[in-house]
């Protein structure tokens, strides 16, 4: 596929597929200087092997509330007279 249709089918700019293929490694086949192909399948290969997870968050129960000022300046060093 051209890379209209390659940033078509990845939902992206044809700028963004041009930074992934010169930056992270985009696969890509390149018959002539001026036209850049791609397969459906590396596509959704390199997708695969790019996909980061993230942990799943933690979920509050209440407000959060922060610690009081007071506390806060009082234990810093160099802040003795935030303690009087």
């Amino acid at each position: 596929m051209s890379e209209a249709e390659a940033a078509a089918y990845l939902h992206q700019k044809p700028r963004t597929i041009r930074d992934w293929r010169a930056r992270r490694g985009l696969p890509c086949f390149k018959p002539t200087a001026k036209v850049t192909l791609y397969r459906r399948a590396d596509l959704d290969a390199w997708l695969d092997r790019s996909r980061v997870s993230f942990p799943p968050r933690a979920r509050r129960v209440g407000p959060a509330t922060p610690p009081p000022r007071s506390s806060c300046y009082a234990a810093a060093p160099g802040n003795e007279s935030a303690a009087q």
